[in-house]
C-alpha cells in the first residue's frame, strides 16, 4: 500500500509539474510531464489530468512562437480530445472541473474563429477556411463558423465546398434569402433541377413573398416543359411585384408557348402599361397582331374565283385590314424602340399599305433599303 500511495503521489506531482511548467511557459517540459500522466494507470482516469493536458496543448497550439507551435503539429486536436475526455470522465455538467473543460473548449473555438477572421481580412482565404473548419470540430453546429467557412471557401474558389457549408447552414436553420438564391443558382448550374426545386420550396416556406424564388421556379419548370405550372408560378410573382414589366413579358412569352394568344396579348399590354418603352413586349405584341392579319390575308389569297369565295375573300380582307389597324400603334411603338430592326420596318411597311397609309408605306420602304441586312 505504501508503494502504491507513493506512485500515485508521483503521478499527481506530474500533473502539478505540468501545470507549473505551463505557468512558467516551459511548454516542452509541461508536455513531457502531462504525457506521462495521461498514460499512467494512477492518473489516466482523472478528469483533472485530461483538463491539464488540454491546457498544455492549447497553449502550444496557439503560441505566437513558431518553435513552441512546432513542439507538436497536432496540438489543437490533442487539446480538443483532452477537454472532451475530461468532460466525459467528470460526467456532472455542473461540476467545477466539467465547467473548466467546457471553458477550455470554448477557448479553442474562439481562437480558431479569430484566426479564421484575421486570415479572411488579410485575403488568406484557404487558411481562413482551415481555421473555421477547426472551429467546427469544436462546435459542429455553430452557425458563425459554418457560415464563414462557406464564405471563405467561396472566396478561395472552391464553390463545391462552399455550397456544402451553406447547405449545412441551411440545415441548422439560419439561411437567409441570399443563401437560398446562391444554393439554387448552384444547383441550376449543375443542371440539378429537382434539387433546385426542393431548395426553392424550402425557401418559399420561409420567405413566401420573395419574387426571385418564384422566378427561379418558373424558369426551371419552363425548362422542364411544365408550362402550365410555370405560368401559375409566374402569376404568384406578378401578384408580389405588380410593377415589374419583365414579369408580365415573361408571362406573355409563356402564354404564347402554351398557345394562349389572348393571355399573351393581355400580359404584353400589362408590361407596356407599367413601362411604355418595354422593347420586348412591344415587339412581341406587334408580331402577334401582324401575324393575325397576315394569316387572314393568306387565307383570302388561297380562295378560288367562285361567287362564294369572292364574298369570303372580301370579308377576310376587311377583317385583315381591321387587324392591321389595331396592330398599327403597337407596330409603330415597337419600331420606334427598335429602329434598326429590318423585320419591324418591313412589318410596319405592310401594315401602312394595308391600312391605306401609302405615303408612310413608301417611307418605310426607303428606310428598309437603307438598313443593312440582318445576319
Amino acid at each position: 500500500m505504501c508503494f502504491g500511495f507513493v506512485a500515485t503521489q508521483a503521478q499527481n506531482r506530474a500533473v502539478n509539474k505540468a501545470s507549473n511548467y505551463l505557468s512558467s511557459q516551459k511548454f516542452a517540459d509541461a508536455k513531457e510531464q502531462i504525457d506521462m500522466a495521461v498514460e499512467h494507470e494512477k492518473t489516466r482516469d482523472k478528469s483533472k489530468t485530461w483538463y491539464t493536458k488540454g491546457q498544455v496543448y492549447s497553449a502550444i497550439a496557439f503560441s505566437e512562437d513558431e518553435a513552441t507551435r512546432n513542439i507538436d503539429q497536432n496540438a489543437f486536436q490533442e487539446a480538443l480530445s483532452a477537454y472532451k475526455k475530461a468532460m466525459e470522465l467528470e460526467g456532472k455538467k455542473d461540476s467545477p472541473q466539467y465547467l473548466l473543460a467546457e471553458e477550455g473548449m470554448d477557448n479553442l473555438w474562439r481562437q480558431k474563429v479569430n484566426e479564421g477572421a484575421n486570415n479572411y481580412e488579410a485575403g488568406n482565404y484557404e487558411e481562413s477556411l482551415e481555421a473555421f473548419k477547426r472551429a467546427l470540430e469544436v462546435k459542429p453546429t455553430d452557425t458563425l463558423a459554418t457560415f464563414y467557412a462557406g464564405v471563405a471557401a467561396q472566396n478561395a474558389g472552391d464553390i463545391d465546398e462552399a455550397v456544402s457549408y451553406f447547405y449545412k447552414y441551411e440545415e441548422i436553420g439560419n439561411a437567409d434569402e441570399q443563401i437560398y438564391n446562391m444554393l439554387i443558382t448552384y444547383e441550376v448550374s449543375k443542371e440539378n433541377d429537382e434539387k433546385a426545386l426542393e431548395v426553392i420550396n424550402k425557401a418559399q416556406n420561409k420567405f413566401p413573398g420573395n419574387v426571385d424564388l418564384t422566378k427561379h421556379k418558373y424558369q426551371i419548370l419552363l425548362r422542364q416543359g411544365k408550362t402550365d405550372e410555370a405560368i401559375k408560378g409566374l402569376e404568384e410573382a406578378v401578384k408580389a411585384e405588380a410593377n415589374n414589366p419583365d414579369l408580365y413579358y415573361n408571362m406573355g412569352a409563356l402564354n404564347e408557348e402554351a398557345k394562349n394568344q389572348e393571355g399573351a396579348i393581355k400580359a404584353y399590354k400589362s408590361a407596356l402599361e407599367v413601362d411604355p418603352n418595354h422593347k420586348n413586349s412591344a415587339y412581341n405584341l406587334a408580331v402577334i397582331y401582324y401575324n393575325r392579319a397576315a394569316d387572314l390575308i393568306r387565307e383570302a389569297n388561297a380562295l378560288g374565283i367562285s361567287a362564294a369565295d369572292r364574298k369570303k375573300e372580301k370579308e377576310l380582307t376587311a377583317k385583315a385590314a381591321a387587324n392591321f389597324k389595331e396592330a398599327l400603334p403597337y407596330i409603330e411603338k415597337a419600331q420606334s424602340l427598335n429602329p434598326g430592326d429590318r423585320n419591324l420596318v418591313q412589318i410596319l411597311m405592310v401594315a401602312y399599305d394595308r391600312t391605306g397609309n401609302h405615303k408612310k408605306a413608301d417611307a418605310m420602304e426607303k428606310k428598309l433599303s437603307s438598313l443593312p441586312e440582318q445576319k
